[in-house]
């Protein structure tokens, strides 16, 4: 698969113990290439991609692997320039969506760091013999962590001993002799600007124009709803190429059909309807857990639409979404005065590292790269530091993107309530109403959810089976009978 839209690498798994077996999720062109190299200090990488060589770039003892992509092209060369003049402090001046490894001399010496939100994980086992292994998937290095030690920046993933999870906006600098140093390189801003109304308005409008901007490539296809974030997107994707390519898919329960058709008539787009099941889309529950390595239910019940929706979508493509406004903006929260409605941003802002809810996995093991222009770090920026007052006002809950993009989409989409795809998609009714007919009690549904995830995440990711061999049914027959959940 070769494709402009797909970054030259999707997944890694660097190693110091050589090639070894790999299971990564993405599915495309993989190739082992030798990073450095010296006597015990060998370092192989496993890299998944469109054109998996592109993905390392070498000058002197320095060799920097990017996954991802950052903004103006910039491939792993200019990150190995940014980086000889500033070592590790070099992550901090760059946007984009990636994870890089930077090796030194033979292997002594590994640097690895994740974006501004880890929209790119990255897991890291550092044995107490001084190996280092560094994967963009946590179910790779299962069984390596028994002798891992400790390291700053990072969390231990559950369910797997010893490997440990590199914090969003971190950059982590580990030695074969044993000390490790970790550096923030963003973090989420602490402070509001009490903007003028029409300012913000405009601001909020250019940045996420800059976003789709960079993160544009052909093929692409843009993900419609028709409420305010994604019409939004496509507007601009419209507004920037002159075109624009959109899909919805709805459900034998429910659709968004009306709404989003009526955005894409009013953009002249080239739109397509998706129909399925919506037993198809709970479906995918197995896989959105191995793909993004992520027990939490809410999380995966947002992304089981997305995930069956990507199936629909040819390999090679670039998918962009609405994803994610909701978490700066306080969408999730109507009905709340400024202050109640800042403290719980705050809340959502603090919580979201680890959930992996903008992983690119669940998109590459079909070929796909998608990309979320609301996490785009300089869009996340402008929206989180805007006040309480500019995100609901007038009792209008994202009053500031609703006002961005007023004279670009039609009046009804502007005003349209909030509906999230697994609402619109009859996706959470439905698994609701499955549990019920199981016996679950209306008060114990979401714990039965809960269980329910972190049985499969013990199954696909600590337990390393393969999600198509999961049988949901069982899954939840087992936790039903198991748990206190019928009364």
């Amino acid at each position: 698969m070769t494709s402009d839209a797909i970054p030259a690498a999707v997944a890694c798994h660097v190693s110091t113990r050589g090639p070894g077996p790999t299971r990564l999720s993405a599915r495309a062109s993989e190739e082992t290439l030798r990073l450095a190299g010296q006597a015990r200090w060998q370092v192989d990488a496993t890299v998944v991609g469109s054109a998996p060589q592109g993905a390392v770039a070498r000058a002197g003892d320095l060799a920097v692997l990017l996954v991802g992509e950052i903004p103006d092209d910039g491939g792993p060369e200019a990150v190995l320039r940014l980086y000889h003049d500033l070592g590790p402090w070099a992550f901090s001046e760059l946007a984009g969506r990636f994870a890089a490894v930077v090796v030194h001399g033979a292997g002594e010496r590994v640097t690895v760091s994740v974006d501004h939100a880890g929209t790119v994980p990255l897991y890291v086992v550092h044995t107490w013999d001084g190996d280092i292994d560094v994967a963009t998937e946590a179910k790779v290095l299962a069984g390596l962590g028994d002798r891992g030690r400790p390291l700053p920046g990072t969390d231990e993933v559950p369910g797997l001993r010893g490997v440990r999870r590199l914090r969003a906006g971190t950059c982590l600098t580990v030695q074969a002799s044993g000390h490790s140093r970790a550096r923030d390189t963003w973090t989420v801003p602490a402070h509001r600007e009490r903007v003028d109304p029409d300012a913000a308005v405009a601001e909020v409008r250019a940045v996420l124009e800059e976003a789709v901007a960079w993160q544009v490539r052909e093929p692409m296809t843009t993900v419609l709803s028709g409420g305010i974030d994604s019409s939004a997107v496509a507007a601009t994707v419209r507004a920037h190429s002159g075109r624009v390519a959109t899909v919805t898919m709805g459900t034998d329960r429910s659709d968004e059909f009306a709404p989003a058709s009526l955005v894409a008539r009013h953009l002249g787009a080239r739109h397509t309807q998706v129909s399925t099941t919506v037993d198809s889309v709970l479906a995918e529950l197995p896989f959105v857990v191995a793909l993004t390595e992520c027990a939490d239910p809410a999380v995966n019940e947002y992304l089981l639409p997305l995930a069956r929706l990507y199936r629909e979508l040819p390999a090679g493509s670039r998918v962009m979404t609405g994803y994610g406004a909701d978490i700066p903006l306080g969408g999730m929260h109507r009905g709340q005065a400024d202050m109640a409605l800042e403290e719980l941003i705050v809340d959502d802002m603090s919580t979201f590292d680890g959930l992996n809810e903008l992983s690119p996995n669940l998109g590459s093991h079909l070929g796909l790269w998608t990309s979320h222009p609301y996490w785009d770090r300089a869009v996340l920026q402008r929206l989180t530091t805007l006040a309480a007052g500019l995100k609901r006002r007038e009792g209008i809950d994202k009053w500031v993107l609703r006002q961005a993009f007023a004279d670009a989409l039609p009046a009804e989409t502007v005003s349209r309530p909030k509906l999230g795809i697994h609402e619109g998609s009859g996706t959470t009714s439905h698994w609701s109403e499955v549990l019920l007919g199981r016996g679950v009690a209306a008060g114990r549904v979401q714990a039965a959810k809960a269980r329910i995830s972190r049985d499969i995440y013990d199954l696909v990711v600590a337990g390393g089976q393969e999600p198509g061999d999961v049988d949901l049914g069982a899954v939840t027959t087992a936790v039903v009978a198991r748990e206190e959940l019928t009364g």
